[in-house]
């Protein structure tokens, strides 16, 4: 008798556990990077959230500034975002660039003290809150998010380049 009861009590625990687990509310990445705030490399804290409800296309390149300073390549792909964010101005598209640096403030300041004209906004993210919400392990990613804020590209999960890939879609935009 007290076996079955033990069984009986078993059941009806993990059934209760079972339960709230399934009816408890989980967020979604789009909910998670609505809440992330940064620092830019002035000192202002900035909610990323503005940058989903911009209603503009975002480019976001986020990247090592200790590897930039060093990595040719690295440092070529933030000078061509850069200019695209430039150009986009300029024609008044509805599109803008913002770089993450996953450094501290010293190392980000003393590569981007280098680039006087840049005019993308750049923030700092030493503890990658941006790649854990949307699961990238790697220490550089390139994202894009459409006017409405969503998650459109993902440099991870895409053969295409950032680049390439904005061709494409802006081409089936205007089709």
């Amino acid at each position: 008798m007290k076996y079955l009861l033990f069984c009986l009590l078993c059941i009806v625990s993990t059934s209760t556990l079972y339960a709230q687990d399934s009816t408890a509310t989980r967020t979604t990445p789009t909910e998670t990077l609505r809440k992330i705030s940064f620092r830019s490399i002035q000192g202002d804290t900035i909610d990323f959230a503005i940058y989903m409800d911009n209603e503009k296309l975002t480019l976001i390149k986020v990247f090592s500034a200790w590897e930039a300073k060093y990595c040719h390549t690295c440092d070529h792909n933030l000078d061509f975002a850069a200019t695209l964010h430039d150009q986009w101005k300029k024609e008044e598209k509805a599109a803008e660039a913002l770089f993450i640096s996953i450094d501290n403030l010293a190392t980000t300041q003393d590569y981007t003290s280098k680039k006087t004209k840049w005019q993308v906004p750049i923030l700092l993210d030493k503890p990658k809150q941006l790649l854990k919400a949307i699961s990238i392990e790697k220490d550089a990613a390139e994202l894009i998010f459409d006017a409405k804020g969503e998650l459109i590209y993902n440099s991870e999960d895409s053969s295409l380049n950032f680049y390439e890939f904005l061709q494409e879609y802006w081409k089936e935009e205007k089709e």
